[in-house]
């Protein structure tokens, strides 16, 4: 119960601190940057969980997850704008399946491995979550900074 109030607690605050910076680079770098924030610390979590050290590490792993989820919701706005109900279901779902997933899977581990062996487990797939983000479009310019022409080819595809 206590790992899961550090977690959220880190979610949390980080959270508040993201939300109060103004940021002027691309969603997807901060997607990025988030995702390694998260795999570095559920790999500090992952080697500290018998120690004490355990009761800073787990609220810092919890630190990038409110981000994750704002950014995530940024980037549906700004890439699949057209398809927004269907892609916020999507990262709900994925969310959900995912902590089911890892529960269970973890739940089943555990009689076979240590605590520290699954946390790691959760890095590496954090880590996948980043590299995927690497392939993620930048959105276009603002049209004010395109050439002409090619304001007025992206007027005609949203026209059609």
């Amino acid at each position: 119960m206590q790992v899961r109030c550090g977690f959220s607690l880190g979610g949390v605050i980080g959270g508040y601190l993201y939300g109060k910076r103004t940021w002027t680079s691309p969603l997807r770098h901060h997607y990025v940057i988030a995702g390694i924030v998260l795999t570095a610390t559920a790999a500090v979590v992952g080697a500290s969980i018998h120690t004490p050290l355990r009761w800073i590490a787990v609220p810092a792993a919890g630190l990038a997850m409110t981000p994750l989820f704002v950014i995530a919701y940024l980037l549906v706005d700004q890439l699949l704008s057209h398809r927004q109900t269907e892609a916020n279901s999507w990262i709900n779902s994925g969310y959900n399946f995912g902590s089911v997933g890892g529960a269970a899977g973890a739940g089943a581990l555990l009689s076979h491995t240590s605590p520290a062996i699954i946390t790691l487990g959760v890095a590496a797939v954090a880590l996948l979550s980043v590299a995927c983000a690497q392939r993620l479009p930048l959105p276009p310019p603002p049209a004010s900074r395109m050439p002409a022409q090619q304001r007025h080819e992206i007027g005609a595809e949203t026209d059609a």
